[in-house]
């Protein structure tokens, strides 16, 4: 179910040391959470677990977003542990839907 979201996520860990593009996927993971969100809205469990998503994901984003006024590298490299650690915590939480 979150395989787009999971995508746009590796996407912005491959590109974490280009700001513009891991921006851009990370705006796209935002984007497909917040779309689930509302298609999904009905669902207690699936909201509640997208909602969960959502706030691990905004610190995710506020990290990279500040390693960037950070020069040093080692803060890129813990940025890109979260995103594996969102990753992972994401695909746990994944269910398919029938």
């Amino acid at each position: 179910m979150f395989q787009k979201v999971i995508h746009q996520l590796e996407n912005s860990q491959s590109t974490l040391y280009s700001e513009e593009s891991c921006r851009i996927f990370l705006m796209q993971a935002y984007q497909e959470l917040t779309l689930m969100r509302i298609k999904y809205s009905q669902n207690q469990v699936i909201s509640e677990q997208i909602s969960e998503i959502l706030d691990r994901f905004f610190a995710v984003e506020e990290d990279a977003l500040e390693a960037y006024d950070n020069i040093h590298h080692l803060v890129y490299r813990d940025v890109r542990d979260e995103v594996q650690t969102l990753i992972d915590f994401i695909k746990s939480k994944d269910i398919q839907l029938v």
